[in-house]
């Protein structure tokens, strides 16, 4: 993990400690079609199909989709084994988990 991602990683722990996010390709899917969901996060070793589907969901529910991180740590800051999608269902941690993200290419 470089320095830069720690950031992302608190934020998306304490995400999770204040229910604030679901995780699963399943429980995001349900919860997008009920549009409850602000931001969806994949990792960048998610399958390709699975990430085909999620964007095609997204897409059509207007919901943003980011490919971000890798699925050990995620699973680390959420005490959860082998987690690849997560989704934000809160404003204010969407806006402080892009705040904490470096999407400007530099991995």
């Amino acid at each position: 993990m470089q320095l830069e991602d720690k950031g992302f990683y608190l934020a998306v722990g304490l995400a999770r400690k204040a229910g604030k996010l679901v995780t699963g390709t399943m429980a995001c899917t349900q919860a997008i079609k009920k549009g409850r969901v602000e931001l969806v996060i994949a990792t960048e070793d998610t399958a390709g199909n699975t990430l085909d589907k999620l964007k095609i969901i997204c897409e059509n529910s207007k919901t943003e989709l980011i490919e971000y991180g890798q699925s050990p740590m995620l699973g680390i800051a959420l005490g959860r084994e082998n987690v690849k999608i997560i989704g934000i269902v809160d404003k204010d941690f969407k806006k402080l988990i892009l705040s904490k993200m470096r999407l400007n290419g530099d991995n």
